[in-house]
């Protein structure tokens, strides 16, 4: 079996604003985005993850939403990873993974980036086989778009895109002005 290896580069538009680096890299790292277990760190202030050559990147992150334990007879039992004890998941069996969506991605990013938006985006091929280019864009508005093009040689070209946008909830109060409220 071959594997898929690639980069991340991070761009920010000219009026992006970021306060607390260390934060969104903290908010970041709740998720998976490589097979291989590189984190998002900060450097000169502005980020990047793993090294050279990562493994299976991706734009769709995901996050772990149960710990899969086998007993001695083979017996499997499923615990939530939010419910699972640091023991469980030091002994799993497996540990099955979800994409998270955008409208979970927007509501846990997009709060440490002030103004304008950044870009997370990755490439990655696999021998002659498969190549692929993705991006992810989160704004300080809560919009995050998604985007997707690959090659293969089995499937030819491919492209997908997504859009979140968060509803603006208002409520017309007399004194003080109106109240208005992103919720994803």
């Amino acid at each position: 079996m071959s594997d898929a290896y690639g980069s991340f580069v991070v761009s920010y538009s000219s009026d992006c604003k970021i306060e607390h680096p260390e934060m969104l890299c903290e908010a970041l790292n709740q998720f998976v985005w490589s097979s291989d277990d590189e984190l998002w760190e900060i450097e000169g202030g502005r980020l990047f993850y793993g090294s050279y050559g990562v493994q299976y990147p991706t734009t769709y992150p995901e996050k772990a939403v149960f710990v899969v334990l086998q007993d001695e007879e083979g017996n499997e039992t499923r615990v939530p990873y939010d419910q699972a004890t640091m023991e469980q998941k030091d002994d799993a069996w497996d540990i099955e993974h979800a994409i998270v969506s955008l409208g979970e991605i927007s509501r846990i990013l997009s709060p440490f980036i002030n103004t304008g938006c950044l870009e997370i985006s990755c490439v990655s091929s696999e021998k002659s086989r498969f190549i692929s280019f993705e991006s992810l864009s989160i704004g300080s508005d809560g919009k995050v778009v998604s985007a997707i093009e690959s090659r293969s040689i089995w499937n030819g070209k491919q492209t997908h895109e997504e859009r979140y946008k968060p509803e603006l909830t208002c409520s017309v109060i007399t004194n003080p002005p109106v109240i208005c409220n992103l919720r994803t």
